[in-house]
């Protein structure tokens, strides 16, 4: 019997214990609440909270010029050499402009890349590919003939006077370089995207043709460049017009 009442006193402590940590935490996150909440702001609509734009009113709150965020994107594993060339659209194209733009819980920058050079063409099925779920921003309309749009996360943008940024791990283009790029490419919609995260895939083209991949990571697709065609794009050329030749007369057989 004597056991049996301690056990239940210590259970019974136990609880009181918890119970009281408990609502002493709930009082506590009231207070902060109440403290974010309680600033003398007039005519302000709040923001649903954890949205890009409540936090743009907190940092106001606080006093503060600046709101940084993060994320981080994931792609496919990444293709052999042989499956890259056969899957994707593959281009050399510059970016000649870029915008950024806020949606419910971060920011994208949108590229428009004009097409210099195409090498290859993979016609996509675009009926539950994911350009099928999103539209171009109105304002980088009309595309020509020669372009196409690419949407990447991240970016920076000035928010109600808060310079809000986002990192992220999704490639950021200069618009003063030209790119190999394989692509995912909704010819309709004339949106493209590299299917693989970081910046696997991308290589920049120099004035002489040399190819420099932009991520510094071993992969496959950027060492079998290296290593078939020593990063020439004009190796790579014959080798994709040889290829696209041989196909086409087995294809006549």
């Amino acid at each position: 019997m004597k056991r049996f009442m301690l056990r239940l006193s210590i259970s019974l402590f136990t609880f009181i214990i918890g119970v009281t940590i408990s609502v002493g935490w709930y009082a506590f996150r009231q207070t902060i609440i109440r403290k974010e909440q309680s600033v003398p702001v007039s005519n302000v609509k709040w923001a649903d909270y954890g949205t890009l734009m409540w936090h743009v009113q907190m940092a106001k709150t606080r006093g503060e010029k600046e709101y940084v965020m993060g994320s981080i994107g994931c792609g496919m594993g990444v293709a052999t050499l042989e499956e890259t060339l056969s899957n994707y659209t593959i281009v050399v194209a510059q970016p000649i402009e870029k915008k950024t733009y806020a949606d419910t819980y971060g920011l994208s920058t949108w590229y428009r890349f004009r097409i210099i050079e195409t090498l290859s063409t993979k016609t996509l099925r675009v009926s539950n590919h994911w350009s099928s779920y999103i539209s171009s921003p109105a304002n980088m309309l009309p595309i020509n003939a020669d372009e196409f749009l690419m949407p990447e996360s991240g970016g920076t943008l000035v928010i109600d006077g808060i310079t809000v940024t986002e990192y992220s791990n999704s490639p950021q283009y200069s618009l003063s370089k030209r790119y190999l790029l394989f692509l995912e490419l909704d010819s309709a919609k004339k949106i493209g995207g590299i299917p693989w995260a970081d910046e696997v895939g991308i290589f920049t083209v120099d004035d002489d043709g040399t190819l420099q991949g932009t991520d510094d990571d071993s992969y496959e697709l950027k060492d079998k460049l290296a290593s078939r065609f020593d990063n020439s794009m004009q190796r790579l050329k014959v080798y994709l017009e040889h290829r696209r030749t041989s196909n086409k007369t087995l294809n006549l057989r």
